[in-house]
């Protein structure tokens, strides 16, 4: 069946009870017929990137779903409590609609749930017996979230996938960060009320690739055992209040390649351990209280490595990077 550029499906589709997955991706759908509730088979209902606007209430009705994609719609409004009703879901994607409101409660029913998308939305309000255990992937970025960031993180203990950024969090991480020891990916940043320092257990995350916690309050120094996460590919620590010397274990990333420390209040020399740094591409260390110049070891990255981003300040020296800084 051809459905390419259709907007409305027919009512028949109802009567393909035996389907286990439908797929109405990227079409001009406004709307869901209510006889698809008939699909009492159906496993996998896939219907992003269309123009629905509002939540088809007869998916309520398809207690055999597994996985419900309705993400990149205009879905507005609040989701029901009777998501609940499906209790076989391990995948909600619903990111990218204007959904405003609260989190419905009863999505703490769903012990199969392992992946929670919901960034990009208009969200205020969440409780946190939603975030099960058992969640594997969690986004909820581009919110209105007015919530503790450590009660979210202390509920979280399987996660290896978490967005977070761009909402009103606040408080501080807590040490007990160090418990998510299946991450991979943590995203904090644009919540301009977490404040606090960096708590050395971020070092038990010897599995992350991509930290960013840019745009905060955070304060302090960077803890040296930040130097544990070998498989650190991308550092995001840019316009906070940190502080103090950088540690030489920043040069154990070696895996790195971007590594984003403007706008803070560092001092004391670039380390050189940096230049161990091979698969570096971009250095960002402006807008901070640097001296001295930069290494060597860093300009020869430009040279005979993969680096084609080096900013410092102007009173900085720098042999390799005049050419980026427009100094007077």
């Amino acid at each position: 069946m051809d459905l390419i550029g259709i907007k409305e499906l027919p009512h028949e589709i109802g009567l393909l009870t035996s389907l286990e997955m439908l797929d109405l991706s990227s079409l001009l759908l406004k709307s869901l017929p209510k006889s698809i509730s008939s699909l009492e088979k159906l496993k996998y209902l896939i219907a992003s990137g269309n123009s629905l606007s509002a939540f088809p209430v007869s998916i309520y009705n398809l207690t055999s779903l597994e996985l419900l994609d309705l993400s990149s719609n205009e879905i507005g409004g609040t989701i029901s409590e009777e998501i609940g009703n499906l209790s076989l879901l391990t995948s909600l994607s619903l990111q990218m609609n204007d959904i405003s409101g609260k989190v419905p409660e009863s999505l703490s029913m769903l012990s199969d749930l392992q992946f929670l998308y919901l960034g990009n939305n208009d969200i205020a309000d969440l409780n946190t017996a939603v975030l099960s255990s058992n969640l594997r992937e969690l986004d909820l970025q581009f919110n209105k979230l007015r919530l503790d960031v450590a009660l979210i993180i202390e509920r979280l203990s399987s996660i290896e996938f978490l967005q977070l950024g761009t909402n009103r969090l606040h408080g501080t991480i807590p040490s007990t960060i160090g418990s998510l020891t299946n991450i991979w990916s943590l995203h904090l940043s644009r919540n301009v009320l977490i404040n606090g320092t960096i708590p050395s257990s971020i070092g038990d995350l010897t599995l992350l690739e991509d930290l960013r916690l840019f745009a905060n309050a955070i304060t302090g120094s960077i803890p040296s055992e930040i130097g544990m996460l070998t498989q650190l590919k991308h550092l995001y620590l840019n316009s906070n209040n940190l502080s103090g010397a950088l540690p030489s274990a920043l040069g154990r990333l070696t895996h790195t390649k971007t590594m984003y420390l403007q706008q803070n209040k560092f001092l004391g020399t670039i380390p050189a351990e940096l230049g161990h740094l091979q698969h570096a591409t971009s250095f960002n260390f402006a807008l901070n209280d640097f001296q001295g110049k930069v290494p060597n070891e860093i300009c020869d990255l430009k040279t005979e490595g993969n680096l084609t981003l080096l900013k410092v300040d102007c009173f900085i020296r720098c042999k390799c990077c005049m050419d980026n800084r427009n100094c007077l």
